[in-house]
């Protein structure tokens, strides 16, 4: 099996992009596009940078918040 090894300079770019789209890091394919001709990337290894990101990254935070949300609104709930 071939190595898929992303250099930094291309990651710098894409964690560029996720975080300018935090709210909604899934990329669509006309920035899947210029993504790879930014970085040489071909389409897969980028959505599949993406989707690692989102699992490793936003969902853990996404997932932090909502608990975080579910407790207020419990103790709200609960204190009135």
């Amino acid at each position: 099996r071939k190595e898929n090894i992303i250099y930094q300079t291309e990651k710098d770019i894409l964690k560029e992009w996720f975080m300018e789209h935090i709210e909604n890091p899934y990329i669509n394919d006309q920035s899947k596009l210029k993504l790879s001709k930014m970085t040489g990337l071909g389409s897969k290894q980028i959505s599949t940078w993406f989707m690692n990101a989102r699992k490793r990254f936003w969902h853990p935070i996404k997932n932090k918040k909502r608990k975080r949300k579910s407790k207020i609104l419990y103790l709200f709930f609960v204190r009135t």
